[in-house]
């Protein structure tokens, strides 16, 4: 948690250190993954394949609306019933280049961004006794839809899709399927 407290901080200092065309943003998200938890029970499998988090990162457009975004996400998701707990927590830190549409005669404003993560994950399986570590690249596309309560402060909603297999950190053969959706509310200021 420090070093997300540590990452975020950095990010807001370099946000404030251009002078325009830049955004700080953040929000919540809902997470799936895609993968299977070998001897837990399928209740535990299935409440460990979606979880909740958040994100806040930088983004800075250079030309009509074309500008780059990095930021750091985090999410989780936990299992727990009578004696049985499983957990979830990975963060990632992320790059992408976005686009945004700003609608003319509306305050609404659409977005499209492509970019990679590399992700830190640990399971901490306490039903059968196992604690990994996984780490690997990811893709991620996305879209959102915003609206402009003023010339710069949005809320908005979207979207995106993560392509990942994250490697054991002891056995790098042994490889996990993390990818899937993520739904996210996004708050952002631009200066």
């Amino acid at each position: 948690m420090k070093k997300l407290m540590f990452i975020l901080s950095a990010v807001l200092v370099m946000g404030s250190a251009f002078a325009s065309n830049v955004e700080v943003l953040g929000g919540g998200t809902f997470n799936t993954y895609n993968y299977k938890l070998n001897d837990a029970s399928e209740a535990s499998v299935e409440d460990l394949t979606k979880g909740f988090g958040g994100y806040a990162g930088v983004a800075y457009t250079f030309w009509e609306g074309v500008g780059v975004e990095g930021g750091v996400d985090y999410f989780n998701s936990n299992y727990k019933k009578d004696d049985k707990k499983a957990s979830e927590n990975t963060f990632g830190p992320y790059a992408a280049v976005k686009y945004t549409y700003n609608f003319a005669e509306m305050p609404l404003s659409l977005n499209a961004k492509v970019g990679g993560a590399y992700y830190f994950n640990k399971l901490d399986d306490k039903i059968n006794s196992v604690e990994t570590e996984r780490n690997g690249l990811g893709l991620i596309a996305g879209a959102g839809l915003g609206y402009n309560f003023t010339e710069n402060f949005k809320v908005g909603l979207n979207g995106s899709y993560r392509l990942a297999k994250l490697a054991d950190k002891d056995n790098k053969d042994n490889k996990m399927d993390f990818s899937g959706f993520r739904a996210g509310l996004e708050f952002s200021y631009e200066f």
